[in-house]
């Protein structure tokens, strides 16, 4: 099945939040490691899929800050302008 390139970097950054969660969760700290290091993974891919997508994006500057600031943050939050 095909994904819209927009749907894996949503996809991507909600696993990144899942991760921090369970980072959260953790009790054992190589667990926590474990968690976060697929946290910032999953950021990268998302980041990746991103960035090819914008290499392609024929949407102006502002809808891109739009997505821009949908990222989540270092702690799996939404950024908020």
């Amino acid at each position: 099945m095909l994904f819209k390139l927009g749907d894996q970097v949503s996809d991507c950054y909600r696993r990144a939040a899942e991760m921090h969660e369970n980072a959260e969760a953790a009790i054992n700290p190589q667990s926590k490691r474990d968690y976060l290091d697929l946290k910032r993974r999953w950021l990268f891919l998302g980041l990746s899929y991103e960035f090819s997508e914008q290499s392609t994006d024929q949407r102006g500057p502002g809808q891109r800050a739009a997505r821009a600031a949908a990222r989540p943050d270092d702690r799996g939050h939404r950024m908020r302008r």
